[in-house]
């Protein structure tokens, strides 16, 4: 076979041609994501109700969960954190973020694998009434992000209002739910939460000769809280707040038991410094590049890359965005596309040292040709694995195929040596 190869160079060379071109056009076509998802032995799931929801029915709702999570096999363990959600990193009264820890590795089997395991409690938590349940993983950098999947920030730019953020959002998130290789797409974002607005009548309260800041005060200590001081007790240290108890403060009209002290000593009713209406906005406002933003997330249904699902992502959000809205990534997502098309240059760099190395080694530009020829056949290796146990490329292929790199210079340089022995010996270049 060998000396049929060197007797027809020519065939050689275009058969050697036409396996690297289509391995390399295989491999720039090939699905692309960050990293795989890995089980880590846990997840999170975030129990969401509507807006202004207070926490008794968050906990009823919990309830709920906590009874599918009993019956769901494979989980050790769950810790449940009331009005925290660990998507926003916030306090929020209508979100509880609840961890749950998996069975130790060894206890469970294929049966048991964190797919399993997370497609029977979704399963578990669809019959939960007015309440949207995120069950997520952990990111598989921890620190990088909330969760895994993908997280885009759409963002308001030229200060188009709240109203128009939420609704924009809501639409990318129905036409991205429409898409086959997108899966599980929400926002925690809302501007509908019920709110209070208090309108100040301050040029009265000047009149009245009260410090604008004392009717702040007032409002945070009774309506919220104020910290006042520690004390030492029993060898521990104790915090102590102000606030009025809460039969004092769950209604508007309370207001008109709360008064402010003027600069005469008199005090004055702050009912009568100020009006307060309904209204709707949002409880909690993210920026993210100064800008307001709404988080939106989601992952890649199976059978898909992440990088397939973030340019679907960018198509959908550039097609219904409207003007003065625009997008960013952030977390995985962000750092994904920041890698982008350098790994290309990993590989050129790579060739381009063991091309160095070799020239110096036989000194010689002509004779490391023998053995760089040999390195991109290593693509066509790796391209065929990855299409056969569906894999896409990402950073553990980008490292291994430096490592096959190595490796195939390596050989390449052993048996260039070992043929260039065999000539020294006095055997022709066919027969060596």
């Amino acid at each position: 076979m060998v000396s049929r190869m060197v007797q027809r160079p020519k065939l050689t060379v275009l058969v050697f041609a036409a396996i690297i071109a289509v391995s390399g056009w295989q491999f720039a076509r090939h699905p692309t994501g960050f990293l795989p998802q890995d089980d880590q032995g846990y997840a999170i799931v975030i129990v969401k109700l509507p807006n202004a929801a207070a926490q008794p029915r968050v906990m009823a709702a919990v309830k709920q969960l906590n009874e599918i999570i009993k019956n769901t096999r494979g989980i050790a363990a769950w810790v449940t954190f009331g009005g925290y959600s660990a998507l926003d990193a916030a306090n929020v009264s209508n979100v509880s973020t609840t961890f749950i820890v998996y069975d130790d590795w060894s206890k469970r089997g294929a049966d048991l694998s964190q797919d399993n395991i997370l497609g029977h409690l979704r399963q578990g938590v669809a019959s939960i009434e007015n309440a949207t349940i995120f069950v997520m993983v952990p990111p598989p950098i921890r620190g990088l992000g909330q969760s895994g999947g993908f997280q885009m920030m759409v963002e308001d730019r030229e200060s188009r209002g709240l109203a128009l953020l939420e609704k924009s959002v809501q639409g990318v998130v129905s036409a991205a739910g429409s898409q086959s290789c997108l899966r599980n797409l929400n926002t925690t974002f809302s501007a509908s939460s019920p709110q209070l607005y208090l309108d100040i009548d301050r040029p009265k309260v000047e009149s009245l000769q009260v410090q604008l800041a004392d009717v702040f005060n007032t409002l945070q200590s009774f309506l919220g809280s104020t910290f006042v001081k520690l004390f030492n007790k029993f060898n521990q240290v104790f915090q102590v707040y102000v606030q009025a108890d809460a039969p004092y403060r769950l209604y508007p009209q309370d207001l008109a038991n709360l008064y402010v002290r003027n600069s005469m000593g008199q005090m004055v009713p702050l009912s009568s410094l100020m009006k307060f209406t309904h209204t709707l906005g949002s409880e909690l406002v993210t920026r993210y590049n100064l800008y307001p933003a709404a988080p939106i997330i989601g992952i890649a249904a199976p059978g898909f890359s992440s990088g397939q699902a973030l340019n679907l992502m960018e198509q959908v959000a550039g097609g219904t965005l409207p003007e003065g809205l625009s997008y960013d990534w952030t977390a995985t997502a962000y750092q994904e596309k920041q890698v982008g098309r350098t790994a290309y240059f990993i590989y050129a760099l790579s060739i381009t040292l063991v091309f160095m190395v070799l020239a110096a080694l036989y000194e010689s530009w002509t004779s490391p040709a023998a053995v760089i020829l040999v390195v991109p056949l290593a693509l066509v290796g790796v391209i065929v694995a990855l299409i056969v146990r569906g894999f896409e490329t990402d950073l553990y292929t980008q490292v291994g195929l430096v490592l096959m790199i190595a490796l195939a210079s390596k050989n390449a340089i052993l048996i260039v040596e070992y043929a260039r022995d065999l000539h020294a010996r006095g055997m022709s270049v066919p027969s060596s």
